[in-house]
């Protein structure tokens, strides 16, 4: 798999899949995924299988509109070289041109996710890349602050 982010839903797809023949097969869900359940290495790609990649979404879709960031740049800076804002007109055009609804509630449709996901390989690789690491940070936030709070699963 590379790092394209497009690929995060059919490794997320992929990785639901496992977990469920490991369900069936084993009658436990959980079986040979350790406490981190990255058994498969896919980490953080894959996004479609615990609770926080609505939420993050969101927050992407958040910071796509009003065109500001808490995330730090990836190590090459954000594609595009305008920084945040460049990358988040840049981006949030590609995903119009590619019908994707940019309303944080959309993020929390069914299927929102899958959607999103699905249509990021509509639009250049350097913008999924760059939405992908967004997406990427929030998420890894939204399990930090449950980690600091007790309330992670």
């Amino acid at each position: 798999v590379s790092d394209l982010g497009g690929e995060a839903r059919f490794v997320s797809a992929v990785t639901r899949r496992l977990r469920q023949l490991g369900a069936m097969t084993r009658g436990d869900r959980q079986v040979g995924l350790g406490t981190s359940g990255d058994a498969f290495g896919f980490g953080a790609l894959d996004l479609m299988s615990g609770p926080y990649g609505a939420k993050a979404l969101s927050c992407v879709m958040l910071d796509l509109s009003k065109q500001d960031t808490s995330v730090a740049p990836p190590a090459d800076g954000w594609p595009g070289g305008a920084g945040w804002r460049g990358f988040a007109a840049d981006a949030r055009r590609e995903l119009e041109e590619q019908e994707v609804e940019l309303a944080e509630r959309a993020a929390f449709k069914a299927g929102g996710l899958k959607r999103f996901l699905n249509r990021l390989l509509g639009i250049t690789c350097s913008s999924q890349a760059g939405l992908f690491h967004a997406l990427s940070a929030h998420i890894t936030r939204l399990e930090e602050a449950d980690r600091e709070a007790g309330t992670m699963d």
